[in-house]
């Protein structure tokens, strides 16, 4: 018997291995529709437990300090120099692929390409 804290782990390690591995053909949203300058924010998959997003950091690209309304996990795709701001805490320099956040429901927080090259997160909104 598993306890609850692993289930909802292996429920969030699934959703961000089914997204990674189904290919989405989706559109990226227009300049008009996205609130920061740089982020291309598409949806992956949605079901009754999680919402997943794959969002792409251009170069220079700064997202706005702005609380989730929900609890989110956040992954780094690909190798990125970046400035994180989770609370009152900032942190910069590079991320390896595969480095998680866990961001509580409320909980102020931004990211920004401070690097060379677009960089992508998957995120895992948590229903």
């Amino acid at each position: 018997m598993t306890s609850p804290g692993r289930s909802r782990v292996a429920r969030i390690v699934g959703a961000l291995l089914f997204a990674a591995a189904v290919p989405y053909h989706g559109t990226a949203q227009s300049p008009a529709e996205q609130t920061n300058v740089g982020l291309t924010t598409v949806k992956v998959m949605e079901n009754e437990r999680v919402i997943v997003f794959r969002q792409t950091f251009a170069v220079g690209a700064r997202q706005a300090y702005h609380p989730p309304n929900f609890d989110i996990v956040v992954t780094q795709l690909n190798p990125a120099d970046a400035e994180w701001r989770i609370g009152e805490e900032r942190t910069s320099g590079r991320q390896e692929p595969g480095k998680v956040w866990y961001i509580k429901k409320g909980t102020m927080h931004s990211a920004a390409n401070l690097g060379k090259q677009p960089f992508d997160l998957m995120i895992v909104v948590l229903k």
